[in-house]
């Protein structure tokens, strides 16, 4: 589900609690999540709306990276880096 809520659609959520519940008790990861706020589609996410995202979800932990950034990855990836070391261990980094 989108963090920024623009196309998360609210009858999905029972379908994902049902998933969840056979899997009660495992930690769950979201091992695809992108960062940024420069994303040519117009997608931006921030480190608090992954953090927001993920306890909506009632997932542990994401795998994170950048979006597609116009001016290229380096300052990208430093900003993942970053919300990385600031995240108490919740996020990872693929940079």
């Amino acid at each position: 589900m989108p963090v920024d809520g623009r196309q998360e659609a609210e009858e999905l959520r029972p379908l994902l609690l049902s998933g969840r519940d056979a899997f009660a008790g495992a930690p769950w990861f979201d091992a695809h999540t992108h960062i940024g706020q420069n994303d040519p589609d117009e997608r931006r996410a921030t480190p608090a709306e992954i953090l927001e995202g993920l306890d909506r979800a009632g997932h542990e932990r994401a795998l994170v990276f950048a979006m597609h950034e116009p001016e290229g990855y380096a300052r990208a990836n430093d900003a993942v880096l970053a919300a990385v070391a600031a995240s108490g261990g919740r996020l990872g980094a693929l940079a």
